[in-house]
């Protein structure tokens, strides 16, 4: 963290750690400084964290591009790299030169959405690999095997079909089962975000799902990584924020 004063004039410099205990030091450094206006970079990524809970905290917090960031790094004569001890400084001058940069509000909505989209994904990540095992293991089990298209409840009928006479097969048998039972204790809680998500999204002020094949589970992950698209000045910046081209 670095603190300037209105000319640019670096006051001090500080490093807190990335947990609550590192928030309080940060709080009770802060108060020394008054009036202040954060800059933080980028509000929608790496620093949604500090910038909501500074907002949170009533603080004034402005969301500074990574290019504006960097473009300070090269013209101070850089090449433009991140590094702590210029990264900071850079950012605080763009916040303090800059007219246009879009202050962070308190949006609960949209970070609810983007924890809930982020652990429906992992949740996904678990039940993909989950049936892979479960595949893996019936080819063995199974004279040729199961379908690609499996599920908790068609991998517990093919389960049941199989009597195996040897140890070995029994053995077998077991992984598999413990695995399907994984794997309906996955499929409930994909069931249980997906029924927060729809709440959540219901609530937002949002027209999204009235376009054709988005869904609550597609808004939610829109919604949760775009934040205020009042942020993008046009949809040619919204474009390019997205790696695409324009129209």
């Amino acid at each position: 963290m670095v603190v300037i004063n209105g000319k640019g004039t670096v006051l001090a410099r500080q490093h807190f750690a990335n947990n609550s205990g590192g928030f309080r030091e940060l709080k009770a450094f802060w108060r020394q400084w008054r009036p202040r206006t954060w800059a933080i970079e980028p509000c929608n990524g790496v620093g949604t964290y500090l910038a909501q809970r500074l907002v949170a905290e009533g603080e004034h917090v402005l969301d500074v591009s990574t290019r504006r960031a960097a473009l300070v790094r090269v013209f101070a004569g850089g090449n433009g790299r991140k590094a702590d001890d210029t990264d900071a400084q850079s950012i605080a001058l763009v916040g303090l030169n800059s007219t246009d940069l879009p202050e962070v509000r308190l949006d609960e909505v949209t970070v609810s959405l983007r924890l809930l989209s982020s652990r429906r994904n992992e949740l996904v990540g678990q039940r993909t690999q989950a049936v892979c095992r479960i595949h893996r293991d019936l080819v063995i089990l199974l004279p040729g095997g199961a379908g690609r298209n499996l599920t908790a409840k068609k991998a517990r009928e093919i389960l049941g079909r199989i009597r195996p006479r040897d140890e070995v097969g029994r053995l077998r048998r077991k992984p598999v089962a413990d695995q399907i039972t994984e794997l309906v204790s996955i499929d409930r809680r994909v069931k249980d975000i997906d029924r927060q998500i729809t709440q959540v999204v219901a609530a937002a002020p949002t027209r999204l799902m009235r376009l054709f094949g988005v869904g609550p589970v597609t808004s939610a992950r829109v919604l949760g990584e775009v934040g205020d698209v009042a942020r993008f000045r046009s949809r040619h910046h919204f474009a390019s924020y997205n790696c695409r081209g324009a129209d």
